[in-house]
């Protein structure tokens, strides 16, 4: 399988992309990869986290990796119609099909999966950039080089650990500034619950910018825990991880890293789907309200075997569709699967 991929931008969230595509070369699934850049293209682009895949120099694939929902006018409908219609398939990482329907052509959009930071060696996207020509761009790479070897897939992953005595509770997040105030009073109202309830067998609390200083002093965790090789760890060691809905009502990259840990989880209710596979009171538990996340949170403390269980499955999932080589390989699978059906039900139409 011959690959050419078109990045047009080095946003964070494109990442994971390059990285399934270069451990699939590494395996041998792959027998030829081209990587182009095409920074200077990205005003024509729908926004900045596409990825472009062309097999065998004929299909096209595009790689969503954008957080949320961005069809609600009509010009934002215009720009993605026109885009979608030069690409033969198109998978997408905020999957809604009821919100997909607005678009002329929804059936060519498929889910991608979770979207999370992971890297792998001679990534560009983590690499030094020195022919960038905007200093923040060159300054940013040259932060990402420096902790990529952090975020390869073998950090973040961990096998079962059967939970035997209380289980330990994870819920570290973050405020935003300039975001509605319901956003962060109610992950605030979250984190004073857990700790009221459990104590000492959770850590939850928000990271210690100067603004979560200034407004939830009583929410704060020491900074430490929220260094990347800190808080990966912290993830190993706890049985139960929570996160909520990101800024644009999308998945968190926390949950695909949970995920990655094989980790319980208890999620805020999710607005989109990475596909069939991932399944609600399997892989994971929503609430609505911080009352409903305590009571999620203890199905999980009053039941070991539910709790492992759910264990189980994330560690199966992780192997089955969210490890970054497996997860692009399961797309081109699903393209040639298709392609496969097309032929077929052109070849019995002839008949």
């Amino acid at each position: 399988m011959d690959i050419k991929l078109i990045i047009y931008s080095r946003e964070q969230h494109n990442v994971q992309i390059i990285t399934g595509f270069k451990l699939l070369q590494k395996r041998g699934e792959i027998s030829a990869l081209t990587i182009i850049k095409k920074y200077s293209l990205l005003d024509s682009m729908p926004n900045e986290h596409i990825i472009e895949c062309i097999v065998d120099k004929k299909i096209r694939i595009a790689y969503d990796t954008h957080d949320g929902f961005y069809f609600d006018n009509k010009e934002e409908r215009d720009k993605y119609n026109k885009y979608i219609k030069t690409v033969d398939y198109y998978f997408q990482r905020s999957y809604n099909e009821e919100e997909n329907s607005v678009l002329k052509e929804p059936y060519k959009i498929f889910p991608l999966g979770l979207n999370y930071f992971v890297t792998c060696p001679d990534n560009p996207l983590t690499k030094i950039d020195f022919k960038s020509k905007n200093l923040h761009d060159f300054l940013s790479s040259i932060q990402r080089y420096s902790y990529a070897k952090k975020i390869y897939p073998e950090n973040f992953e961990e096998k079962v650990i059967d939970s035997k005595g209380h289980p330990q509770i994870l819920f570290l997040t973050r405020t935003w500034e300039n975001s509605p105030k319901e956003i962060n009073e109610f992950r605030a109202s979250c984190i004073r619950l857990l700790k009221k309830k459990f104590g000492n067998h959770v850590i939850a609390g928000f990271k210690p910018t100067a603004y979560a200083k200034a407004n939830f002093k009583d929410c704060l965790v020491p900074n430490i825990l929220t260094k990347r090789k800190n808080y990966l760890q912290l993830v190993k060691e706890s049985d139960i991880c929570i996160t909520t809905t990101g800024l644009h009502r999308s998945i968190g990259w926390k949950f695909a890293e949970y995920i990655a840990a094989s980790k319980a989880i208890v999620t805020e209710k999710l607005n989109y789907s990475p596909g069939p596979e991932l399944k609600a009171n399997v892989n994971f538990f929503e609430f609505d309200t911080s009352e409903e996340l305590i009571n999620q949170v203890m199905k999980l403390v009053n039941n070991k075997n539910l709790l492992n269980d759910m264990k189980k499955s994330n560690q199966s999932y992780y192997n089955m569709f969210l490890k970054p080589d497996v997860m692009i390989l399961n797309s081109l699978k699903k393209v040639l699967e298709s392609l496969k059906n097309e032929r077929t039900n052109k070849t019995n139409n002839t008949k």
